[in-house]
């Protein structure tokens, strides 16, 4: 039996969504929750009469004792409809920083793996048009922009892995009637009730918000307009930064006349841009930092900002990395340094990859002669053995190392079109 809650529309749609990927084989992912499951019996039946063939996998991340269980009741899900499935094991939590985050990263990087193991070259995720409502509803309370805001896309790719969303158009209430109607149970998650998580509370507030004419569609056609904005911005942002900024030795220049000369909000992509493609982390700097960067080289020579430094030099402006924030890291020769280098060559046992630093180039009494700036070459890479400088490639000491810079302009440019 058909259920009556999903039209011939409905499908129609979903199939539309599907077309482009009934060439190849579809990976799932599947936890048991609601719209997980309903993607599992929507997507298997549009296989059977695409004649695509579709893999199942199931992330356990080893936090709840039920985690088991609920793998193994996709396993008989699958197995009710002919489909492969695997479970996929993560026991990466040490209990600290923010496990959400973690999880969902390890989730992504267990199914690319997977993917790559069984020749899957796409897995599909069960995101609804609530999770782009609640998304905006959790960014916009962190004050984010418009690419924050913007819509989530339809696909990304992880790992040479295309992640797809094909239910972004439909409500979980249609899933979840859908599922009833088809007497298939799903399973619910503990901490889609638990209200520590900023997305629990929201989600609990949607209905409050339907209320008082805030509908989930309304917001998530917000989402969608602002994803034409965000890609409006960012043809903007890559215009800028060819304009005012080049690469140099794995560090950035900023033409403070040029950069200037553009709206305050592409000055802010690119200044964020530079520190996070300089300094990575889970998150982009605040804009009121990034538009202190910019006030205080007004007035002084330098600043910092999340371990890098920005040193104005003329009408520009260095960015590198503060020494107090690679001081410690230490790598072998052959292996990435700061994210920035690999060093290359034969040497001593015990040899190992840290920055210059003062005591370094005091050992170089012809640095000058590079051209290159003092802030930059203190955490530029350098090999010591026992406490003796060996070999430090940038300043002309490379004694048969080489260094190969690990940061381009293309990845700038994709982190910067990022914020």
């Amino acid at each position: 039996m058909t259920p009556t809650s999903w039209t011939h529309e409905h499908q129609e749609a979903l199939a539309t969504k599907l077309a482009p990927f009934a060439i190849d084989g579809l990976g799932l992912a599947v936890s048991g929750g609601s719209d997980s499951l309903a993607m599992l019996y929507l997507i298997a039946d549009w296989a059977s009469e695409a004649g695509v063939t579709v893999k199942v996998a199931t992330v356990d991340h080893g936090l709840r004792a039920e985690a088991k269980d609920e793998a193994k009741l996709v396993a008989e899900h699958c197995r009710t409809l002919g489909l492969p499935h695997s479970t996929l094991e993560w026991r990466g939590w040490d209990g600290t920083g923010n496990l959400q985050s973690m999880a969902r990263k390890a989730r992504i990087s267990l199914l690319a793996d997977w993917a790559k193991d069984t020749g899957v070259t796409r897995v599909a995720l069960a995101h609804t048009m609530d999770d782009v409502a609640e998304t905006f509803l959790m960014r916009l309370g962190r004050g984010a922009g418009a690419a924050g805001l913007a819509k989530m896309t339809e696909s990304r790719e992880v790992s040479g892995i295309e992640f797809i969303r094909p239910l972004m158009a439909f409500r979980r209430s249609e899933l979840r009637a859908y599922l009833q109607e088809r007497d298939a149970a799903w399973v619910e998650d503990p901490s889609n009730k638990d209200d520590r998580f900023d997305r629990v509370r929201l989600r609990k507030m949607l209905p409050d918000l339907e209320s008082a004419g805030v509908s989930v569609s309304s917001i998530a056609k917000s989402a969608e307009n602002l994803r034409g904005v965000s890609e409006a911005l960012d043809h903007y942002t890559r215009a800028a930064a060819e304009d005012a900024v080049t690469i140099e030795d794995c560090n950035l220049w900023l033409d403070l006349a040029r950069l200037t000369q553009h709206p305050a909000e592409i000055q802010r992509r690119l200044i964020s841009g530079a520190v996070e493609w300089m300094s990575p982390s889970e998150y982009a700097p605040r804009g009121k930092s990034v538009q202190r960067v910019l006030a205080q080289l007004e007035e002084q020579e330098q600043t910092v900002l999340r371990g890098c430094l920005f040193v104005r030099v003329g009408d520009r402006v260095l960015v590198t990395r503060e020494f107090a924030a690679v001081e410690g890291l230490s790598a072998a020769v052959g292996e990435v340094w700061d994210g920035r280098w690999l060093l290359r060559g034969s040497v001593a046992d015990g040899a190992e990859v840290r920055a210059l630093g003062p005591d370094g180039l005091q050992l170089c009494p012809d640095w000058r002669e590079t051209g290159r700036k003092r802030a930059a070459l203190l955490v530029s890479p350098s090999v010591w053995v026992s406490g003796e400088l060996v070999s430090a490639p940038l300043v002309g000491k490379a004694n048969a190392i080489t260094a190969e810079p690990q940061k381009h302009w293309e990845d700038f440019l994709q982190t910067a079109l990022s914020h």
